[in-house]
């Protein structure tokens, strides 16, 4: 082989293996994993954690994004924190419980949320997704209404009593 075509073909691979990796990034995120931490894969990327699981913001919040598909695992309970997930199909698995605070973001075209024992606290914005499918025992709650003041029955009581004796009052000095 000639050293112009072996420099042809030394350009061509490493023009196909820029082309072919795709991007995943973990960007201002802690990852505290109280057992083993797997991260495996670039375009699909796959966080595995042995214990208990939590993903949070650094400073800004944090970014995790994959090109194809983002799984994340924990056999414990997984907690994420102001972060931002990015990906086509976003797959959120815990063998005991789920917990998503307000200020994270699921940005995906499908996104599954599993718990084995407890999916909570699910307040994150989702945002572009095409699908949502949420399992789990325990508590599930979507969104965090505001909550209505009750009017305590023993007040309105005293009130009715109140006006009903303001009332017969104004009745007997009339007459």
């Amino acid at each position: 082989m000639s050293s112009r075509s072996t420099l042809a073909a030394l350009l061509l691979a490493a023009l196909t293996s820029v082309s072919a990796q795709a991007a995943s990034q973990i960007d201002q995120v802690a990852l505290n994993c109280s057992d083993t931490l797997n991260i495996e894969g670039v375009s699909a990327l796959s966080l595995r954690c042995a214990g208990n699981f939590t993903l949070s913001g650094q400073g800004t919040h944090g970014t995790i994004s994959a090109d194809e598909s983002l799984s994340i695992w924990a056999a414990g309970s997984l907690v994420f924190e102001d972060v931002s997930l990015n990906a086509p199909l976003i797959t959120l698995t815990s063998d005991t419980r789920v917990s998503i605070d307000s200020a994270t973001l699921l940005n995906g075209g499908s996104v599954t949320i599993q718990g084995g024992g407890d999916v909570r606290e699910i307040g994150a914005g989702i945002g572009g997704v095409g699908s949502v499918s949420l399992s789990g025992g325990g508590n599930l709650g979507i969104g965090s209404p505001s909550p209505v003041p009750e009017p305590n029955t023993a007040l309105l009581s005293l009130a009715a009593v109140a006006l009903f004796g303001l009332g017969r009052l104004a009745r007997s000095r009339s007459r």
